[in-house]
């Protein structure tokens, strides 16, 4: 029932999506980065430079890998990232680590590769949030916040506050995310084109 709301709520958002600028993908119903790249070379030897680069790039590259197969040029792997969030009050300084998790797929041709950056989500407080979330509304965010807070044994004062940070939370997943993404995007472009 609740993915099914959670559905709902995200095709209702679709319409402000043009505006933001955030890649979404009508048919997956998921946000995904993507692009092409053109670069002289067989198959053979491109997929062993981006191989080659994701060794180099990612931290236990080996375990992370969930697609490596040179003959039908595909790699995939399982990445994750860190966004800082900023304290919840002002008195604090220590800002909160959060991970950011993608999925990096790399399709890779003759004279060059595309690659596709999807099932974006952050880990926060045992919580898992998709990156689609950061698209609903503030009111839909609201709801979904206080669903999860339905059966907890905080107060409500302690729960209008929790709600008030969690909306926060969603502008920054939302912004630092993004940004984050862009700068993987960044990574792939550059960095393989360094090669």
């Amino acid at each position: 029932m609740k993915a099914s709301i959670f559905t709902l709520f995200l095709f209702i958002s679709i319409g402000s999506l043009r505006a933001q600028e955030i890649p979404f993908n009508k048919e997956s119903g998921k946000i995904e980065y993507s692009g092409t790249i053109t670069k002289q070379g067989t198959q053979d030897v491109l997929y062993d430079e981006i191989k080659a680069w994701v060794i180099q790039t990612f931290k236990s590259a080996e375990e992370v890998m969930l697609t490596d197969d040179p003959h039908t040029g595909k790699l995939s792997l399982k990445g994750s990232s860190y966004i800082n969030l900023d304290p919840p009050n002002s008195s604090d300084t220590t800002l909160i680590d959060i991970p950011v998790h993608f999925n990096l797929l790399f399709d890779v041709q003759d004279n060059g590769y595309r690659y596709l950056i999807s099932d974006i989500y952050f880990e926060h407080q045992e919580l898992i949030i998709p990156m689609e979330e950061t698209l609903l509304t503030p009111t839909q965010q609201e709801r979904i916040i206080r669903d999860r807070l339905f059966d907890s044994q905080y107060s409500e004062e302690e729960k209008v506050t929790l709600v008030r940070e969690g909306l926060d939370h969603y502008r920054q997943y939302k912004n630092k995310g993004r940004s984050t993404v862009k700068g993987i995007e960044w990574l792939i472009k550059e960095g393989l084109s360094n090669n």
